[in-house]
């Protein structure tokens, strides 16, 4: 798993194709070959996807404002759009710091 493509200041050529997604790659016991879920999802969904996909959490499997990729819930990103999101992380402080648990000063 990684964005760190986003966040490079010059992308490589082939990066514009895949802008704003970001790859989670899972292997092991149970591993559903060939899997791609286009689901719209971010970050804070990526644990709650890793415990449904291991099966360690009851549906619907649900962490703050994260929702499993594989269930049917919605993700934040269905309800209101990444823009949202992104606008709500960067204006709301007291917000991003809950999401991402930092300490406030």
């Amino acid at each position: 798993m990684s964005d760190h493509l986003s966040a490079h200041p010059r992308p490589p050529a082939a990066a514009p194709e895949y802008e704003g997604a970001n790859t989670l790659i899972m292997v092991g016991a149970g591993a559903k070959p060939g899997l791609v879920v286009t689901k719209p999802g971010s970050m804070v969904d990526v644990l709650p996807t890793m415990l449904d996909w291991f099966d360690w959490a009851e549906d619907p499997v649900a962490i703050g404002l994260g929702r499993s990729l594989l269930g049917a819930g919605k993700t934040i990103v269905e309800s209101h759009g990444i823009e949202t999101l992104d606008s709500m992380l960067t204006t709301d402080v007291e917000l991003a710091n809950k999401v991402w648990a930092v300490a406030a000063p």
